[in-house]
């Protein structure tokens, strides 16, 4: 059994299926998209791989289950750790509060436009 596996029986109390209210809060999106998308949820990294997590209906209730969970957690742990985001630098004229900043020896987000 792997940690992501552990953490997310941890975090749902020892439920193999778990409701999708609180699979959408483990992995941050709004219930309404895992709604929306058919029970489903897709994930594509960069190098065209692409992971789904299928959700079933019981009655009129959306489950998936934990096992799943952990595998859709690590793929998309690896897909963000493989890629650093970067910051893009703000566009437009730096604002007088940065400008002071700088002045004051504070980092500001134009401080490589001026000198």
């Amino acid at each position: 059994m792997n940690d992501t596996l552990k953490l997310v029986l941890e975090q749902t109390g020892g439920a193999l299926l778990v409701p999708a209210k609180k699979v959408a809060q483990l992995i941050c999106v709004e219930i309404q998209t895992i709604r929306n998308n058919k029970n489903c949820l897709r994930v594509t990294n960069r190098s065209g791989q692409e992971y789904v997590l299928q959700g079933g209906r019981y009655g009129s209730r959306i489950f998936f289950k934990a096992e799943h969970i952990a595998e859709y957690l690590d793929f998309r742990q690896a897909r963000t750790s493989a890629a650093p985001l970067t910051v893009p630098p703000k566009r437009g004229r730096p604002t007088k509060a940065s400008l002071a900043g700088l002045r004051l020896g504070q980092v500001g987000h134009h401080q490589a436009q001026v000198g």
